[in-house]
């Protein structure tokens, strides 16, 4: 199997060359309407959950609860704000939703009450869904949060606005958060309620990234790499994103990393975006050469591709062998449904492993 992988590979490494000879490119299959025909499930972390210090976004909160609630007085300090926002006063229930894939009403609806009532995931009708809704949010507000849409196409957002005032008119509110000018302007539904966060101070990226390096801001960072840091937190150029990706890859490495890190000819590219190069250095400092195999072999996959985690986690080790897991010290595999069986005697350095949502697990071998 490893050595049949090598030579599929290796096929693929000569048509790409090719392809590039002729300028062309590879793109995922496209259907009649012009969505791709498969497509790569994403899930962002929801911020509403987290317990993650926010840095430099006071006033951005503020201002998206005073659009919210319109009765937020102006002598409440930054913290009480955070606190309103973290505690929900203002609605019983608050819901986020990651649109970022399919802005598919069902879908958005089923996860909506996926949020309140995690056992009802068998629901595929939509009327069964927006019944259940009904019911569950029957006499209750509810705070809906649509994070990182980019469909534009104002026939959708207009059937998901039709259902939501469906399920109850209690004083609901809707967030939308999105990178598209265009797509901000589509579903804004009052005049002034669209707000764009500024960039962040060089100090505030710093303290972005101080955070990631010592893991929660705990651990004291020695004075040369507090120097070299703030020198780095200069090429972020405010984008919290990338101080985090940035303090992501500092942690644990030494002075002369930070340096060449800082010194990175990346930084002078024009090629791509700033994030997109951020993410490069990222892997170029990845500790586990390993690891690197494994992201670097993702790369074989055209973009929007459905990828199997089972089956990626199987062809991984088909091409490394144990070498996989062998460095790993934690591992946690959740939503794995499918996953029937894992190799623990692989795992010779592991010391934390965690299994959730893995409904078809039966053995540890």
């Amino acid at each position: 199997m490893g050595q049949k992988i090598k030579e599929i590979n290796g096929s693929l490494d000569e048509i790409k060359s090719l392809a590039s000879l002729y300028g062309l490119r590879v793109t995922a299959p496209q259907l009649a309407d012009g969505a791709p025909e498969i497509s790569l499930d994403r899930e962002t972390e929801s911020s509403l959950e987290r317990s993650e210090v926010v840095v430099g976004r006071d006033g951005d909160v503020f201002k998206i609860l005073k659009l919210l609630t319109g009765s937020i007085d102006q002598q409440v300090s930054s913290k009480e704000i955070c606190e309103l926002a973290t505690e929900k006063k203002h609605f019983d229930v608050t819901l986020w939703v990651c649109a970022y894939n399919d802005f598919n009403k069902r879908t958005i609806l089923g996860e909506m009450l996926q949020k309140i009532d995690e056992h009802t995931g068998a629901l595929t009708n939509l009327d069964a869904i927006l019944k259940k809704l009904q019911q569950e949010l029957e006499n209750k507000t509810f705070l809906l949060v649509l994070d990182d849409v980019w469909s534009e196409d104002p026939v959708k957002w207009g059937g998901l606005k039709d259902l939501l005032v469906k399920i109850n008119k209690k004083g609901n509110a809707v967030v939308v958060t999105t990178r598209s000018k265009k797509v901000a302007c589509m579903m804004e539904t009052s005049p002034g309620s669209q707000h764009e966060p500024g960039k962040l101070s060089d100090d505030q990226c710093w303290s972005i990234i101080k955070q990631k390096v010592s893991r929660g801001g705990g651990a004291t960072i020695a004075s040369d790499l507090e120097s070299i840091g703030n020198e780095i937190a200069k090429k972020c150029g405010g984008l919290p994103l990338l101080a985090k990706v940035l303090g992501g890859t500092l942690h644990g490495k030494q002075a002369q990393e930070w340096h060449l890190i800082l010194n990175s000819r990346l930084w002078d590219t024009e090629d791509g975006n700033k994030a997109l190069r951020v993410l490069r250095l990222s892997f170029d400092y990845l500790s586990s050469p390993t690891l690197k195999k494994c992201f670097a072999y993702c790369s074989i996959f055209p973009k929007d591709f459905r990828i199997e985690r089972e089956e990626l986690i199987q062809l991984w080790m088909a091409e490394e062998g144990d070498q996989v897991f062998s460095c790993l010290e934690k591992l946690s595999i959740e939503r794995c449904g499918k996953l029937k069986s894992i190799p623990i005697c692989g795992f010779s350095s592991l010391v934390e492993f965690g299994i959730k949502g893995c409904d078809e697990l039966k053995y540890l071998s």
